[in-house]
């Protein structure tokens, strides 16, 4: 796992039907995508199938902030 600018190369996958925690890695992403928000639409086109329901179980949340968040 490559660290890549203010990023950690790390997300958390939490799955609340099986209450699973899950460390994935983001390098893959975070190399093609620049910031939270590009991050974010990314998971969201990679993650939510097709002609899914704003309340169907297959659907996601997707959190991100920016590498620079919190920064002095």
């Amino acid at each position: 796992m490559r660290i890549s600018g203010g990023w950690t190369g790390r997300m958390l996958d939490l799955n609340l039907t099986t209450k699973e925690v899950t460390v994935v890695d983001s390098s893959y992403l975070t190399d093609r995508f620049v910031g939270g928000v590009g991050l974010g639409q990314a998971l969201i086109l990679e993650e939510i199938p097709v002609g899914c329901g704003a309340l169907d179980p297959e659907n996601v949340v997707v959190l991100s902030a920016g590498p620079l968040v919190g920064t002095a």
